[in-house]
């Protein structure tokens, strides 16, 4: 249990650390956390029945995906907040008031759908733990060189940044290119990229910043677009649009 929850609040910090310093849209670390970790280096040969049923339930509960971890957006409501001035410590208390709120409509609204809908398809939990049950392991001698590999090649590329500013190439992408993570919008990513790039270098900074206010306008008329499609589909109870990928879909349903 200790060791979980240490290498949880590792896991967080560096979540945390990426989204400020990377700036990236997004932080998702499928199936890569602290239970992965310690089943890697440690085997699951030393649980018991219970201890894998914990182990599984808080696995797809805290550290899944980690797309929903609070640290990060946290830290740039903190950041915001100090841009425009406000008190940390009333922000801090909004915050506070929002989890425990958040928290009992989550469970609410969950009771509500399965209610409706039945459990059906809802495996995560009980399709690891079954992984945990039939087929237990030892060390994966494989998993630790790879993870260790993986973890040099991450301090090679921050010791080369740390060098030579500039250089393209920033351990986060690499970290978050190793799940599909990034499938959301890499494309996207590329092409602001290389018109952020051709911009700096034809138009200097007056003309970056003329495109950063479009790139503003751009996200908010996106985000207002999006919003009237998920109204109609609350009202009508029909999928308005679809974004797919790996043959997968994620609708406005």
């Amino acid at each position: 249990m200790v060791a979980f929850v240490a290498l949880f609040l590792i896991f967080s910090i560096v979540l945390t650390r990426l989204r400020a310093q990377f700036g990236t849209p997004t932080h998702e670390f499928a199936f890569f956390g602290s239970s992965s970790i310690m089943h890697r280096f440690m085997g699951t040969k030393w649980l018991t029945d219970g201890q894998a049923t914990y182990v599984a339930q808080v696995f797809v509960l805290m550290n899944r995906i980690y797309r929903n971890h609070p640290m990060p957006y946290q830290l740039e409501a903190m950041k915001m907040s100090k841009d425009e001035k406000l008190h940390q410590g009333k922000l801090m208390a909004v915050i506070g008031v929002a989890t425990v709120l958040g928290f009992f409509l989550a469970q609410f609204f969950l009771t509500v759908k399965v209610y409706r809908t039945g459990v059906v398809g809802w495996t995560d939990a009980a399709g690891y733990l079954e992984n945990i049950l039939r087929d237990r392991k030892g060390p994966d001698v494989t998993g630790i060189v790879m993870t260790v590999v993986g973890f040099s090649i991450v301090m090679i590329l921050d010791a080369i940044r740390f060098r030579f500013p500039g250089f393209p190439l920033h351990p986060g992408g690499y970290v978050l290119c190793m799940n599909y993570g990034v499938d959301y919008y890499w494309f996207g990513m590329l092409i602001a990229l290389l018109v952020k790039n051709f911009t700096q270098k034809y138009y200097g900074l007056s003309g970056y910043e003329k495109l950063r206010q479009v790139a503003f306008g751009i996200l908010i008329g996106e985000y207002a677009a999006e919003t009237i499609w998920m109204a109609m589909a609350l009202i009508t109870n029909q999928s308005t649009y679809t974004i797919s990928f790996n043959d997968r879909s994620l609708g406005a349903q």
